[in-house]
């Protein structure tokens, strides 16, 4: 198994790019708890510094289109793996490292357990800024790598280039009504094309 992230690389403190990383993903992430159902649901916020999802609507069938969006990655090629929690995110990335890794070593990737008490694109979110916030990630050639446990359990592991970090960055600012318009049209052109082909 290779090394998941690597703790003796530099930090790219340096970099505007990290540092806008930084700061969304760590001190604004857009992530909350849910408690409750129904009228008794109550949202507790991550980050006391950002606007949540819902708070920028990014609610009901919109979640879709954000997650759906955010599987456009840089690199094209994603593995998506949302696991229930008794199943082993080191096995499901080991598995995903040694089918791929000879075709793109830096694909992206992005293996968690799902929560109880949020939806699959909070918790991506939340994984990421868990990373930040203990220090388990790393960048290399452009490429994150983060680690989110619990008790000694790995949680999540997801990798993702700079450009797709900072892309999913401008699809949470924009409107959701928006992203969803331009998900069709592109899909709408994608199916001419390959209907012309």
């Amino acid at each position: 198994m290779s090394t998941w992230w690597n703790k003796k690389k530099e930090i790219p403190y340096h970099s505007n790019s990290f540092c806008d990383i930084l700061d969304f993903y760590l001190f604004s992430c857009p992530c909350e708890r849910e408690k409750g159902s129904g009228k008794d649901k109550r949202y507790t916020k991550i980050s006391n510094r950002s606007r949540t999802l819902r708070e920028q609507g990014w609610t009901g069938g919109y979640l879709n289109t954000l997650i759906a969006s955010m599987k456009h990655t840089a690199s094209g090629n994603l593995v998506y793996k949302p696991l229930d929690a008794r199943a082993s995110v080191e096995a499901e990335t080991n598995n995903a490292e040694k089918s791929l890794s000879l075709s793109d070593e830096h694909f992206e990737m992005i293996v968690f357990c799902k929560r109880t008490d949020m939806n699959l694109t909070s918790s991506i979110f939340y994984y990421i800024r868990n990373a930040f916030a203990h220090g388990s990630f790393s960048v290399v050639a452009g490429t994150y790598y983060f680690e989110s446990q619990k008790n000694g359990k790995v949680k999540a592991r997801i990798r993702l280039r700079e450009e797709t970090l900072l892309e999913w960055m401008k699809c949470f600012k924009v409107s959701p009504a928006k992203l969803k318009s331009e998900l069709q049209s592109q899909t709408k052109n994608n199916r001419k094309r390959r209907k012309a082909a």
